[in-house]
């Protein structure tokens, strides 16, 4: 059955000056091209693509432009939010293309152009992991999903508003606002899914009447250890991609390793 509208997901780029690697050991752009490859020959075709934050990894203006240049190439709508690496008016400046991007100001937007709404809320207090909503940009949050009463929505917020029970991304997760949101998400029942990015890990969770979903990392995954105060690890595991298939009012999300090494092969 072909989805209504189909919302790929994707997070956590930190992309780098070419040759620069990610903590001096990650090489952040290949698993990018192998995104994008995901993204132009999926079937059947994705209607959208969201990037849920971090785009870059030090907010590097040429960097930035690059990104933008192939997002254009895409010939796709393609949908961004900050994360707490990017630079607000760095990444404003580099996408001219992107006109839902508010001129000034925070990049909060909603795009209602399709049989699924989103809308994109900027966390970013510069400088530090966790993020931050402000009461203005919660009242306008409220104002568009009156508006979009009845209608399959989803927000995208850098930082999830839930604890994953990983100690050093619990301390970075979304801290400002988090009453004022869960009150503003439970009154709203088209509110289908919240989608997020930052901890490099794909999580589900049910919270304020709807689920929350944080994508896997682009880049690397954080390590999965429980355990109290455990230091901050990554792993090379391998990039993901959340499909997000709108069958009217239903959505359901599937996650999409991004392994070109596995090919397909029929059963029989």
């Amino acid at each position: 059955m072909t989805p209504d509208f189909l919302l790929a997901q994707i997070s956590d780029l930190h992309l780098t000056v070419p040759e620069k690697l990610a903590y001096g050991r990650i090489d952040t752009r290949a698993p990018w091209y192998a995104a994008l490859q995901s993204v132009r020959n999926h079937t059947p075709s994705i209607d959208a693509l969201l990037i849920s934050g971090d785009l870059v990894q030090r907010g590097n203006e040429a960097v930035y432009a690059e990104l933008g240049g192939m997002l254009d190439a895409l010939d796709l709508p393609v949908y961004v939010i900050t994360g707490n690496h990017d630079r607000r008016e760095l990444l404003r400046q580099a996408l001219p293309s992107h006109t839902y991007l508010p001129a000034d100001g925070k990049l909060d937007w909603c795009v209602n152009d399709y049989p699924l709404a989103i809308i994109g809320l900027d966390a970013l207090r510069e400088g530090e992991g966790a993020g931050y909503l402000d009461p203005a940009q919660l009242d306008w949050l409220e104002q568009q999903l009156q508006q979009l009463t009845g209608k399959p929505t989803v927000i995208a917020v850098h930082q999830p508003p839930i604890e994953i029970g990983i100690d050093h991304m619990d301390s970075a997760a979304l801290r400002g606002g988090l009453a004022q949101f869960e009150a503003i998400v439970s009154r709203h029942a088209h509110v289908k899914r919240v989608l997020c990015g930052h901890v490099h890990r794909y999580c589900v969770a049910q919270w304020a009447n709807t689920l929350v979903m944080t994508a896997p990392g682009c880049a690397h995954q954080v390590d999965l250890n429980f355990s109290a105060d455990a230091p901050p690890h990554y792993r090379l595991e391998p990039p993901g991609v959340l499909l997000h298939a709108c069958f009217g009012s239903e959505i359901v999300t599937h996650y999409r390793p991004l392994n070109l090494s596995v090919e397909r092969q029929p059963f029989y």
